[in-house]
C-alpha cells in the first residue's frame, strides 16, 4: 500500500477474486469460504471484487460488507461469460484475478493474457488431478506435497508459493446449536463428537472412522456420541452410514445445520476433521482427530503437537498417513479421553496451531507477492493454453460422466 494526500493510505488498485461453480460443482465446499477468507483479508490493500460464475451462485461465497457478483454461464459456450468478465475487468481497470479454482483459471486465462493483467491460479487441497491441471505462471497452494508436485511438472519460470492459512474464527449461532442439542438430545455429560463433511464415497473412511470412534469409546464405558452433519451427496453412501451408527449417534442432512455447519462447532470439543474444516475446528480449541484411508485404520488419528506437520503436509486429508500403528492409536486415544488434562492441553495446542498456521492472517504476505508477481509478469501464449482450453469446453461433461459412473 502506499501513502496518499493527507496521510491516508491508497490502495494498490483492483483484483477480483472468483471461484466457478458449474453444473458439477458442490456450491457449500471449502474453497468458496477459502476464497471469501482472502478476499476479506485483503481489502486493506486492494479495492476486491469477489466474482463467483457458472450455473448456480454458492451461498457460502460471502464478505460482510462486500458485495458477491454472480454472472451465469457455461464452459460448453464460455464465450458470452467471457464478455461480460472482460466488460468487467475493462471497467474496474483491474489488475490481477486470483482463482480459487481449475475451472475459474482456465476461464480468466485467455483474458488475463490479451488483457496483461495478472492471473494467479490456486489450488486449494484436493488430489493431484490425473488427465490435466494447467501449468500457470503464477500459482498458489495449500499444501506443501502439492507445491513439489508443480514445482516438478512446471515450467522453471513458473511460480509455486504455499499459504496453508485460509481461515477466520467462525461465527457461531446459539439459536442453530440449540436445535441441534434439541434435535439429537444431547445433555452435558454426553462426549459429544462432530464430524462435518460430505457423506459420498471420498470422505467414506473417514465418516466411517468417526462412527467406530464413538463406538470404541463408548464400549470403553464413556458417553460418546457421534453427531454427522453433512449433505447427502450418495444415497448409497448415506444408507450405509445409517447402517452402521448407533443408537447413541445422529447423521443430520437438514439444511439447518448443513448450511455453514461451521456455526455449530462452539457446541462441541471434539471434531474429527478434513481440510479447512480441520482449520475452522482448530481455531474453536478442540480436541482434533483426522481419518485415514489407510485400510488398517478404523478409527480416526488424535493429532498432537508430535503428528501435526506430518498430516498438516496432506490438508488433514482422507490421504493421511498414520504416524502409528492402529494398537498404538487405540492406547492414545483411551489415554487422552481418560484424562482431562490431557483433553485441555491438546485443546490449547489446536487453538495454537490455528493461530500459527491456519489463520488467514499469516496468508496475506504470500497473496500479496503472488499477485504482484503476476501483474509484473503476466502469461504469454504457449502450447498449454490449447490443453487449458480443451478441458474447460470438456470439463462439465467429464464431471457428469465421472458422477454416473461411480454413483
Amino acid at each position: 500500500m502506499t501513502e496518499g494526500a493527507g496521510g491516508a493510505t491508497a490502495k494498490n488498485g483492483t483484483i477480483i477474486i472468483t471461484a466457478s461453480s458449474f453444473a458439477t460443482s458442490n456450491v457449500y465446499g471449502g474453497h468458496y469460504r477459502s476464497a471469501s477468507a482472502i478476499a476479506g483479508l485483503l481489502q486493506s490493500d486492494y479495492e476486491v471484487i469477489l466474482l463467483n460464475f457458472g450455473a448456480r451462485p454458492s451461498p457460502v461465497m460471502q464478505v460482510p460488507g462486500l458485495e458477491t457478483l454472480f454472472y451465469e454461464g457455461s464452459t460448453e459456450r464460455p464465450g458470452p461469460l467471457r464478455a461480460r468478465i472482460a466488460d468487467l475487468m475493462r471497467q474496474q481497470s483491474v489488475r490481477a484475478v486470483v482463482a480459487f479454482d481449475q475451472k475459474a483459471g482456465e476461464l480468466i486465462r485467455p483474458l488475463a493474457r490479451r488483457m496483461k493483467v495478472g492471473l494467479v491460479l490456486v489450488k486449494p487441497g484436493g488430489g493431484q488431478p490425473r488427465l490435466y491441471y494447467p501449468k500457470m505462471d503464477h500459482n498458489i497452494v495449500f499444501m506443501a506435497t502439492d507445491k513439489t508436485w508443480m514445482e516438478a511438472r512446471n515450467p522453471p519460470h513458473s511460480r509455486v508459493l504455499m499459504a496453508a492459512g485460509r481461515t477466520y474464527e467462525p461465527e457461531q449461532d446459539l439459536a442453530a446449536q440449540a436445535a441441534l442439542r434439541a434435535e439429537v438430545g444431547l445433555c452435558d455429560k454426553d462426549m459429544a463428537i462432530l464430524r462435518i463433511g460430505r457423506i459420498e464415497p471420498h470422505y467414506g473412511a473417514v465418516n466411517r472412522s468417526a462412527l467406530a470412534l464413538a463406538g470404541r469409546l463408548r464400549a470403553e464405558g464413556l458417553p460418546a456420541r457421534l453427531v454427522l452433519v453433512g449433505t447427502a451427496e450418495s444415497a448409497e453412501e448415506h444408507a450405509a452410514l445409517m447402517a452402521l451408527k448407533g443408537p447413541e449417534d445422529a447423521i443430520l442432512n437438514d439444511e439447518r445445520f448443513t448450511d455453514r455447519a461451521s456455526k455449530l462447532l462452539g457446541m462441541f470439543r471434539f471434531t474429527v476433521g478434513t481440510g479447512r474444516g480441520f482449520m475452522e475446528a482448530a481455531s474453536m480449541g478442540q480436541v482434533m482427530f483426522c481419518g485415514s484411508q489407510d485400510a488398517a485404520h478404523d478409527l480416526p488419528l488424535l493429532v498432537t503437537n508430535d503428528n501435526l506437520h506430518r498430516f498438516f503436509e496432506d490438508n488433514f486429508s482422507p490421504r493421511i498417513k498414520p504416524d502409528i500403528d492402529p494398537a498404538g492409536n487405540l492406547v492414545r486415544i483411551l489415554e487422552m479421553a481418560l484424562d482431562p488434562v490431557r483433553q485441555t492441553a491438546l485443546a490449547s495446542a489446536a487453538r495454537g496451531w490455528y493461530e500459527e498456521y491456519f489463520s488467514a492472517e499469516t496468508a496475506r504476505r504470500t497473496y500479496i507477492d503472488a499477485i504482484e508477481g503476476a501483474v509484473q509478469a503476466p502469461e504469454h501464449f504457449g502450447p498449454d493454453y490449447v490443453k487449458s482450453e480443451l478441458h474447460l469446453r470438456l470439463s462439465v461433461m467429464q464431471d457428469r460422466l465421472r458422477t454416473r459412473l461411480l454413483g
